[in-house]
């Protein structure tokens, strides 16, 4: 493992600053809504406060299994006892919205729609982006090389509106997620192809474009945005991908407030992930990570970022990391587990999980962190500084997904089901 750290002489000064700066962030953040509403929960960190969810269980002891009509890859949206996946068939190419009931796991209702078939990597799906909900409606995005789509539906499931995107061309297929954030969706939209590449912002309520921020094409990023609300000034949305590195759009404007271009080299699908005053995000390529960074925002308005540490060797590329209080938790695509100090890189403890590889990402609810590996077996272990694997548990079939909380229950995403764990 290699480390490198950026230390300036008014460092210290920095991290005072800035741990003042970002205190409203954080507090209003994590107060604003504890909703599993996007990719990986809160602001997409993957932390949770969930009590009843057992560090190990049988086939017997799972609260109820739902069987999907098709394959996919994506990870539960949640809205209170709502949970909604998505599927596609590889054959038809046909599209699948599913809203289950999160405590009986009943189908409240499904929406079909015809989709194209198209190449893509063979462990990516048709249906991998995950749904973003609000209080009002569910959003759901279909990348695809013939046109790609934004639906957005009430929570009965009935179509509010549909965008058209166009083209998405990608060797490997699309990956990135929608999210809703003060009245916006947000959708990160950077291809392979020749096409045009941007951000795009929509009106919630209605679709209607609210700003779309020009990118550069030719290289596929596949992670999902986070936001960070600096005590003044707009909402930063923090956006990763190879062609701009770390760069941070006001999201009441769609202007590109700052950047750290050259941040990475290979191509960027774990999901950037704010915490602490910094912003932590990765690239990597074959199924290994080249390294992990955090990224120190500027305080002021035309400032430069810093980076504050980086991770060379046994970085993680797919899996995206989490952060709980001091400590910064990884998985590698290869299956080691890593704690290191959120502030300075410095490693605490790595284990090999001895369950295969992984595509999905951790989360930390309390003292614990969970996570599926390729195969479907469901590895929990000490969130703390001290390594202890505290259980394995089969799903009986693989995924790819990220756990997610509802109803005080782990909800769990495989090819073909999803399965609750845990709560009353």
């Amino acid at each position: 493992m290699i480390r490198s750290h950026v230390r300036l002489p008014r460092c210290l000064l920095v991290g005072a600053l800035l741990a003042i700066h970002f205190a409203t962030h954080f507090a209003t953040q994590l107060a604003a809504s504890e909703e599993w509403s996007r990719f990986r929960g809160v602001n997409g960190g993957g932390v949770a406060d969930a009590g009843a969810i057992p560090a190990q269980w049988t086939p017997d002891q799972v609260a109820w299994r739902a069987t999907l009509p098709a394959r996919g890859h994506s990870s539960p949206g949640i809205w209170g006892d709502l949970a909604v996946v998505t599927a596609a068939e590889p054959e038809s190419g046909r599209r699948h919205v599913l809203a289950l009931d999160a405590t009986t796991g009943k189908t409240r209702w499904t929406q079909v729609s015809e989709g194209p078939v198209f190449r893509q990597h063979a462990d990516n799906s048709f249906a991998s982006a995950t749904p973003a909900l609000d209080e009002q409606r569910v959003y759901v995005a279909w990348l695809a090389p013939e046109k790609s789509r934004i639906e957005a539906y009430d929570h009965a499931g009935k179509t509010v509106w549909t965008v058209e995107l166009g083209s998405f061309i990608a060797q490997h297929g699309g990956g990135a997620s929608p999210i809703v954030v003060d009245g916006l969706v947000v959708l990160p939209f950077e291809q392979d192809g020749p096409g045009d590449s941007y951000v795009l912002a929509l009106d919630a309520a209605t679709g209607k474009e609210r700003w779309r921020l020009p990118r550069t094409s030719g290289k596929l990023a596949c992670s999902t945005p986070c936001v960070l609300r600096p005590a003044s000034g707009p909402a930063q949305l923090i956006c990763t991908s190879t062609n701009h590195g770390v760069y941070a759009v006001a999201l009441d404007s769609g202007k590109e407030l700052w950047a750290m271009p050259k941040a990475f080299t290979q191509r960027c699908v774990a999901s950037p992930v704010a915490a602490g005053g910094l912003i932590y995000a990765s690239d990597g390529q074959g199924g290994k990570g080249t390294r992990l960074i955090a990224v120190r925002p500027p305080v002021k308005a035309g400032g430069e970022p810093e980076l504050a540490w980086q991770l060379i060797n046994g970085a993680p590329y797919v899996p995206c990391i989490a952060v709980q209080s001091d400590l910064l938790f990884l998985i590698t695509d290869g299956g080691q587990a890593a704690c290191l100090r959120a502030a300075t890189g410095e490693e605490v403890w790595r284990q090999p999980l001895g369950v295969g590889t992984f595509y999905g990402s951790p989360i930390v609810l309390g003292d614990r962190l969970y996570v599926i590996s390729r195969r479907g077996e469901v590895v929990c272990a000490s969130a703390s500084a001290t390594f202890a694997k505290l259980g394995t548990s089969a799903l009986g079939e693989g995924a790819f997904s990220t756990p997610a909380i509802a109803a005080g229950r782990l909800l769990l995403r495989t090819f073909t089901g999803v399965v609750a764990v845990g709560g009353k």
